[in-house]
C-alpha cells in the first residue's frame, strides 16, 4: 500500500524539479458539471490534476468556490454561495468542519481570503455581517471579529473582492457591479481590520484604469489586479504600490486573477478558463489537459515539504478526491 501511495506521489510531481519545497497553484473551478479544486505547477502553469479535490456528496459541496488558502495540513477554501469556509484535511483526505461564521451570524457572499500569522481574514459582502472583513484563528477556526468597510463610503460602491497582505498592510480590492454609478477601489486595513486610507480610486463611468478589480497577487515588488469590468480595462495590471501602472494585459473576457509563474509567464483565470499568457507577446494559449467546462475564479500558492510520509499524503489527497469525483 505505501509503494502504491508513493507511486501516485510521484505521478503528480512529474516535470516538477525536486526541492526542499515543491510549490504549486490551487485554482478554483465553479463550472456547474465540475465543480473542484485544480492543481497546477508553479514553475510553467501545467496541469497536475483537474479535480484535486471534490465535495463529498454530503455537508461539504461546493457551489461558488472562491479562494483556497494553504493552512498547515489543511486547505480552505471559501464558497460564495454556500456561505462557508470549508476546511480540507491533506493529511487524511477528509473535510472538517465548516467555518459559517460566530454561531449568531453567519457568513454571506464571501470571497477572497488571506492568512497572516494565525489570523485569516475573509471578505464578506453579504448579509449579517454586511461588507465587512471576518477574521478567524487559523489554528482553531474560532471567530475573532468583523470590521465593516461601508463606514466611509456611502450608497453600494463598497462590495469587497479580495484581501492581501502587502507591507504589513492590507490591501482590499472594492467595487460593486453598476457601470454608471460607485467606485473601484483598492483600500488599505491595518492587521487589526482597521481602515487606514485610499490606494486607489476611481468612478466606474471612468473608461481607463483599473475597473472592478477582483484578486491581488504580488508580483516581485510589485502587484498583479484583475481588472474584471469595462470594455477597454478587462485585463491584468502589472501595477506598483503606488498603482501606478507598469503593464497591462488584456485578457479578453473578464479575469479574476493573474499570478506570474516561475518561468516569468502569467497564468490567468476566467470564466472561460484557465489560461498562460505570455508578457512578450500579449497572448493567450490554453493549458493542455484541461476537460470540460471551466469556469476559474482565484489562485493561491500552495507548498509541499517532503518529509517521512509527506510524499505519499500528496498523492492520498488527490487520490481521495479522484475516488469521490466518480
Amino acid at each position: 500500500m505505501k509503494r502504491a501511495l508513493v507511486f501516485v506521489a510521484a505521478g503528480m510531481m512529474a516535470g516538477v524539479a525536486a526541492s526542499a519545497s515543491a510549490k504549486y497553484l490551487m485554482v478554483t473551478n465553479f463550472s456547474s458539471g465540475n465543480r473542484s479544486i485544480m492543481l497546477f505547477n508553479k514553475s510553467d502553469g501545467s496541469l497536475v490534476n483537474q479535480n484535486w479535490i471534490v465535495g463529498d456528496g454530503g455537508a461539504n459541496v461546493f457551489n461558488s468556490q472562491t479562494e483556497c488558502l494553504s493552512i498547515g495540513s489543511d486547505v480552505w477554501i471559501s464558497d460564495q454561495v454556500q456561505n462557508k469556509v470549508f476546511r480540507y484535511d491533506l493529511s487524511t483526505g477528509t473535510y472538517k468542519a465548516a467555518i459559517t461564521g460566530n454561531g449568531a451570524t453567519n457568513l454571506s457572499n464571501i470571497r477572497g481570503m488571506e492568512r497572516v500569522g494565525n489570523t485569516v481574514y475573509v471578505a464578506n459582502a453579504g448579509a449579517g455581517f454586511g461588507n465587512s472583513i471576518v477574521r478567524f484563528d487559523a489554528n482553531t477556526g474560532a471567530f475573532l471579529g468583523s470590521t465593516a468597510i461601508s463606514q466611509f463610503v456611502s450608497g453600494t460602491d463598497h462590495s469587497p473582492w479580495d484581501i492581501k497582505y502587502v507591507n504589513n498592510e492590507l490591501l482590499v480590492s472594492v467595487y460593486a457591479a453598476s457601470n454608471t454609478t460607485g467606485t473601484s477601489r483598492i483600500d488599505r486595513y491595518d492587521l487589526a481590520g482597521n481602515y487606514i486610507g485610499n490606494l486607489f480610486s476611481q468612478a466606474n463611468t471612468v473608461t481607463t484604469g483599473i475597473r472592478g478589480p477582483q484578486q491581488i497577487n504580488t508580483d516581485g515588488s510589485n502587484l498583479l489586479i484583475a481588472s474584471f469590468s469595462g470594455t477597454t480595462q478587462t485585463g491584468i495590471y502589472q501595477t506598483t504600490s503606488a498603482i501606478s501602472t507598469l503593464n497591462f494585459y488584456a485578457g479578453g473576457l473578464g479575469p479574476r486573477a493573474g499570478f506570474r509563474l516561475d518561468n516569468g509567464k502569467i497564468m490567468i483565470t476566467k470564466g472561460d478558463g484557465v489560461f498562460i499568457l505570455d508578457p512578450a507577446t500579449n497572448t493567450l494559449s490554453s493549458i493542455p489537459g484541461l476537460t470540460g467546462s471551466i469556469n476559474a475564479k482565484y489562485i493561491s500558492e500552495i507548498s509541499f515539504i517532503p518529509a517521512p510520509g509527506a510524499m505519499a499524503l500528496v498523492g492520498l489527497g488527490g487520490l481521495v478526491a479522484a475516488r469521490r469525483r466518480r
